[in-house]
């Protein structure tokens, strides 16, 4: 299958949801995204993935992938290089390969349970595409206000980092960001949130009727329960408490540095914040 771009200068939306793997529970495989059985949004109706809207494409076989991969080639024209990697899933019995926009941003969904070795479980790797690649894949995950916690400290992260879920798959995500050994920009989503009035935000990702927008945390409105923390509270907190399990790496934010080693780690330099706008 070959996703369906927004079109030049409109980067799409994608989502997908890693599953352990029923022969070997330490490993994990790329699937459709998972929605609990109440939600109002399911897999195909009002959800931000691009690909969604071409569901009909899934069974092309590779030439006519290649064929419809040249059209789009084309169409880019006189915009600048165009990336395409294949990426590889299972859904159910089938295997499933596409060709992916490099300037699309790929969004991990990561289950609590079903993993017997979380700490092998690193959403980006589990796509099967070439990594490094000359551009950085865009990869996001979601944030959640149960992320968040009161009493930081080294320890707490330390734990946080090894834990199932997709709260430690983040934070194993941004070591291997933070060490160079992946070549990814990296984003939370944070939904709930809109623009306020006057404001408008920096620029995006365009999926099936909704945009994933950069935004600064002073720029917009959020729905908030009592105590709530969002994912701006969250990166500030990971930067302030995040120095004692990342001491010692060379932060390749820092390679302009001659004295890296003593200049702390700010995790918060690889990370953005998008909103989740209806358009």
């Amino acid at each position: 299958m070959v996703i369906r771009p927004t079109g030049p200068g409109r980067p799409g939306v994608h989502f997908f949801a890693v599953q352990p793997d029923a022969d070997d529970s330490t490993r994990g495989f790329i699937t459709l995204p998972v929605f609990p059985e109440t939600s109002q949004r399911p897999w195909n109706q009002k959800n931000p993935s691009s690909y969604f809207s071409d569901i009909g494409m899934w069974t092309a076989c590779k030439e006519s992938r290649a064929v419809v991969t040249g059209r789009l080639a084309r169409r880019y024209e006189g915009h600048g290089q165009t990336d395409w990697d294949t990426v590889k899933l299972r859904h159910g019995q089938e295997n499933i390969a596409f060709d992916l926009d490099r300037e699309d941003l790929i969004c991990m969904q990561v289950p609590d349970p079903g993993f017997s070795d979380p700490s092998t479980i690193r959403p980006p790797y589990q796509l099967d595409f070439d990594l490094p690649t000359t551009e950085p894949w865009h990869v996001a995950f979601e944030y959640d206000a149960s992320w968040s916690f009161t009493d930081w400290g080294d320890l707490t992260l330390y734990q946080m980092r090894g834990e199932e879920g997709p709260r430690g798959a983040f934070l194993r995500t941004l070591e291997e960001v933070i060490k160079s050994s992946l070549h990814c920009r990296l984003y939370l989503i944070q939904y709930g949130a809109k623009m306020k009035p006057g404001k408008s935000p920096i620029e995006g990702f365009y999926g099936d009727g909704f945009h994933l927008a950069l935004a600064d945390e002073g720029d917009v409105e959020i729905e908030r329960p009592s105590g709530f923390r969002n994912a701006w509270d969250f990166m500030w907190n990971v930067d302030n408490w995040s120095d004692g399990i990342w001491e010692g790496l060379k932060d390749e934010e820092q390679r302009h540095c001659s004295f890296c080693c003593s200049v702390p780690i700010m995790a918060g330099m690889h990370v953005d914040i998008l909103i989740c706008e209806e358009i």
